[in-house]
């Protein structure tokens, strides 16, 4: 290496070095606080109305949107903006509608090290529709309100919903993890690719319908007609679900496990998963694995079981 080559090295070295300290310095003088190094900080804002609503509809990317129960007759939404991040708000008719507005306007050097948030404070408690698209803003629906719909989309969104439903919910996440308790409707339909499901104390009087790839799904406590649940390499963990009349279960490498479930017909199909845990009822199984073990009761009545796995273990019993 050349004298020129090592003085370059040298200085690239130096410079790195002193970046580092400066860095460090930084760090140090607001207490190692990443919001403090923002160039273009939010500023709070508030949006009053108090028509009546039945419908609320939010189309945001990073907020985090909460929902909270308040007394009075004005109706609030706090939530945050800076140059390069607008929300528009309106009421029309018996609709609240919460848009984020893209800023079309170039900006040379901008870093936002803040999570900016919308939450809002409703004086009812009932409402016809919520739907709610985001890309990567956490959602948090508590027990203190219900809805006739509700549908959610996002991202890399955590979603936890308590809030009563009495037709149809559906949740879609990415990565996210959904959280769904307490809740007594129609139809239940949650989806995510390798985020969690987690489903609670649910009452569905037709289908719930559950989908992961490599998230796994659990249910505590489950009522309905039908279920069906599917992943790819994601365990499923079911305890106390009781279906009406028909489970599905379908999973690649993902274990099975049931605790005290049970249905009119049971099919669980899997590749290399086992499949273990009691049932409550006796049914007539029909058990087939390649190269795993089988132990499964002998009984010759109730509906049809019928599990199907490659090289998983099949272990069943009657509780």
């Amino acid at each position: 290496m050349s004298k020129g080559s090592i003085a370059t090295v040298i200085i690239a070295v130096a410079l790195i070095l002193i970046g580092g300290i400066i860095f460090v310095i930084s760090m140090f003088g607001v207490g190692f606080n990443f919001k403090e190094l923002s160039t273009d900080k939010y500023e709070e804002k508030t949006f009053t109305f108090t028509d009546n609503i039945d419908t609320i509809e939010i189309e945001t990317t990073i907020d985090v949107i909460e929902f909270k129960k308040i007394s009075g007759s004005e109706n609030k939404v706090v939530y945050y903006e800076n140059k390069d991040y607008r929300q528009e708000i309106n009421v029309s008719g018996k609709t609240l509608s919460i848009t984020h507005k893209k800023n079309t306007s170039f900006s040379f050097f901008s870093v936002n090290f803040e999570s900016p948030s919308i939450t809002l404070y409703l004086t009812e408690s009932d409402y016809d529709k919520l739907k709610i698209e985001t890309d990567t803003g956490d959602v948090t629906i508590p027990a203190d309100f219900s809805f006739d719909d509700i549908n959610i989309s996002g991202d890399t969104s955590d979603i936890e919903c308590a809030a009563a439903v009495k037709n149809d919910i559906e949740i879609k996440t990415s990565t996210g993890h959904i959280t769904v308790k307490d809740i007594d409707c129609k139809n239940i339909t949650l989806s995510a690719s390798t985020g969690n499901i987690d489903l609670t104390d649910a009452e569905a009087s037709s289908d719930v319908k559950l989908k992961a790839s490599t998230g796994r799904i659990t249910v505590n406590n489950a009522n309905c007609r039908n279920f069906e649940c599917k992943t790819s390499t994601g365990n499923i963990s079911l305890t106390s679900l009781i279906a009406d009349k028909e489970m599905n279960i379908d999973t690649d490498t993902g274990r099975v496990t049931f605790d005290g479930c049970d249905a009119d017909e049971i099919y669980v199909k899997t590749d290399t998963g086992n499949v273990k845990g009691t049932l409550l009822s006796s049914k007539v199984f029909i058990a087939r694995s390649d190269t795993g073990d089988i132990d499964v009761p002998d009984s010759i009545t109730g509906g049809r079981c019928e599990i199907k796995t490659d090289t998983g273990n099949i272990e069943i019993s009657i509780k």
